[in-house]
């Protein structure tokens, strides 16, 4: 698991880890759930691996922000909280007044950790419009077992095609899994406030 772990951090070092579902699936599918939960949460008692916000990654997988890059974030988050849609980096570094190629360094950095999720290349959303996002798929889905691309634009009130983005993101990240049209949760436990 920690080998599995690390590796992602190599290979997806934007984002702050991995689903336990999806840890799971990439770490352990040949064994039992049961064996895996509880050396999980061996790992995690022993801090070896860390949950962040449902994010399970390696206790070495840590950063930090700097004063100057503190300030910058404030005023990205007020932005985003006002318009809590994707933004472009290019666009976002035009509303903050800064220089594109330090916001896009800055937003991966935010992104690792888990301020911001990139929903496609320079494309970022806040940590909190996801979850609120999240919340309201997983009670549609409660409600409907399942959810069509067209639901999730009603209930996004989304253009087609970032819904689009952000339905693919989920299924990257694990949080739904596609099946023909329309999606199903795949882990519950992802992105929850």
């Amino acid at each position: 698991m920690i080998e599995k772990l690390a590796l992602y951090h190599q290979q997806e070092n934007d984002h702050i880890g991995l689903g336990k579902d999806r840890l799971y699936r990439i770490a352990a599918l040949n064994q039992p759930a049961a064996i895996f939960n509880d050396l999980l949460a061996q790992l995690l008692a022993q801090q070896s691996i860390i949950n962040t916000r449902g994010w399970l990654h390696l206790a070495s997988h840590q950063l930090q922000l700097t004063e100057l890059e503190q300030k910058s974030w404030q005023r990205i988050a007020q932005i985003m909280q006002q318009n809590s849609t994707p933004w472009w980096v290019r666009d976002l570094a035009n509303e903050c007044d800064l220089d594109e190629e330090e916001l896009r360094a800055l937003s991966y950095k935010l992104a690792q950790l888990g301020y911001i999720s990139a929903i496609v290349k320079d494309r970022y959303v806040s940590h909190d419009y996801l979850i609120s996002i999240a919340n309201r798929v997983r009670a549609h889905i409660g409600h409907h077992q399942k959810l069509e691309t067209a639901e999730f634009r009603t209930i996004s009130q989304l253009g087609r095609k970032v819904a689009i983005q952000i339905l693919e993101y989920f299924d990257k990240i694990g949080f739904t899994k596609r099946k023909f049209n329309y999606r199903e949760l795949r882990d519950e436990g992802l992105l929850k406030g």
